[in-house]
């Protein structure tokens, strides 16, 4: 072990109590009101504690049963309180500043290999552990219990877990597939995109049809629930995220189509105003475009002629291309 006092420009070797002196040292925690008293994590060799700054190491290891230790953490709000992460031993608790261990694997394999172990700085009830072998565990009651949240971790081997100040993020590094983030704060449904664009009204010509899409995700990865609405009143057995909306039955006239996207936290809705116009009375304006747009086709599908609408910011020459579902042009 070594230390340094002058932002590491010289360091000092502080075996002192450390013997054999040659140990592999794994991992290092500091008491976070008292940098005198620090915690390492050897390879097989258990936990040692010095209370002077590293002037004198002591073994601190009773009641563990696996002695490669491979991850140590404070709890800031009770330094007392300390886990550790054990090679293919779990996870071990002291709630006397390390004089003494127990194992706490209530819903681990008692065989993981807990490489890191994290603390929510906003509630130290909530402790993150990362396994070498089958990836994230959490728990909301300071480590009594532990359940998987590996939802969208494809590679399981994780090697450190990082969290921000707030505790909304939890950064895990995997080995082989870089660093994967859960948000650990509860939203409703996130928008992606909407197509057709709700920023103005939509003109459909009688007897045509339209394909509405609403493109979301929820931030932890967790099942979306979508429902659709024509005026309000609930469209029977929509559940997708996309709907076709059919205007042959409906007279000439103002409408909306709206969906509904919710998941455990919120709902999300979105809305589009639609015009029922004759086929024949689609209207143009005629402010100049200031992009190019390719607006949906009516009637769609072909049937068995179709008209499309287009704006162009300047004058130009225009090519159309279409391509069948056989690749037909």
């Amino acid at each position: 072990m070594l230390k340094s006092t002058d932002g590491g420009i010289n360091w000092n070797f502080i075996n002192n109590g450390l013997d054999p002196s040659d140990k592999n040292i794994m991992t290092i925690a500091v008491h976070p009101t008292n940098p005198q008293i620090v915690f390492i994590g050897t390879l097989n060799t258990g936990i040692y504690k010095t209370t002077d700054g590293g002037s004198n190491w002591s073994a601190s290891s009773t009641g563990m049963t696996v002695l490669d230790i491979r991850a140590i953490v404070f709890d800031y709000s009770n330094p007392q309180i300390l886990y550790a992460g054990i090679q293919r031993g779990g996870i071990f608790k002291s709630t006397n500043g390390g004089s003494n261990w127990r194992q706490i694997n209530y819903g681990i394999d008692p065989e993981a290999s807990i490489r890191s172990i994290v603390i929510d700085p906003t509630n130290s009830q909530i402790v993150y552990a990362g396994d070498w072998t089958s990836g994230v565990y959490r728990s909301t009651d300071a480590g009594n219990t532990w359940f998987h949240i590996n939802s969208g971790l494809r590679t399981r081997a994780v090697q450190r877990l990082v969290i921000s100040t707030n505790g909304k993020y939890l950064y895990a590094g995997t080995q082989g597939e870089g660093v994967f983030r859960l948000v650990s704060e509860q939203l409703p449904p996130q928008i992606n995109s909407v197509t057709p664009d709700t920023t103005n009204t939509i003109q459909i010509a009688k007897g045509d049809s339209l394909t509405f899409n609403v493109s979301a995700f929820d931030i932890n990865d967790a099942q979306l629930s979508y429902s659709w609405y024509f005026q309000n009143a609930l469209i029977p057995n929509s559940a997708a995220s996309s709907y076709l909306f059919k205007t042959k039955t409906l007279n000439l006239g103002d409408y909306s189509i709206s969906s509904a996207i919710s998941n455990a936290n919120g709902i999300r809705r979105i809305t589009w105003k639609i015009k029922v116009v004759n086929p024949t009375s689609v209207e143009i304006s005629n402010e100049l475009p200031i992009k190019f747009e390719l607006y949906q086709s009516y009637p769609n599908p072909f049937n068995p002629t179709t008209t499309i609408q287009y704006a162009l910011p300047r004058e130009g020459k225009v090519k159309m291309k279409f391509i069948l579902f056989l690749d037909k042009r």
